[in-house]
């Protein structure tokens, strides 16, 4: 029994790993895509960066404590695409949200290849906003 839950664990690590894995790649992607466009004087495509569907995905994916949730979801910030919009002023104005979480959340985007205060055309995208209205 013990090398069966020793095993399930080490399977459930390696699947973790595997996806952090995938979500760098995705905010890799979008970095590069940026910075692509402008060298090609092109600027960034309208709505490209809300359309990548890693700004679409739960802010339960980028495994924040309890806590930092928690407060995330009381004011309304859902997705990845939520969140990367506030500021760090916006969000320690966030009831039981502080510098400790802060610095949680940093860390979390950073790893993504993300930051707060971007600027994401076209969001929320249309048809989130048809489902949450």
């Amino acid at each position: 029994m013990e090398l069966l839950s020793s095993k399930l664990a080490e399977l459930v690590k390696k699947l973790k790993l595997i996806e952090t894995e995938i979500a760098d790649a995705q905010g890799r992607r979008a970095t590069l895509l940026k910075e692509i466009h402008a060298l090609a004087g092109e600027g960034e495509p309208a709505g490209s960066a809300a359309l990548d569907p890693f700004f679409r995905r739960s802010i339960n994916d980028l495994e924040l404590t309890v806590r930092t949730a928690n407060c995330l979801k009381d004011e309304g910030i859902r997705r990845v695409g939520d969140l990367v919009q506030k500021n760090g002023v916006d969000l320690l104005k966030i009831p039981n949200l502080g510098k400790k979480s802060l610095n949680e959340i940093k860390d979390v985007l950073d790893v993504h290849g993300l930051n707060l205060g971007m600027k994401l055309e076209n969001w929320p995208p249309m048809e989130s906003a048809i489902l949450e209205g």
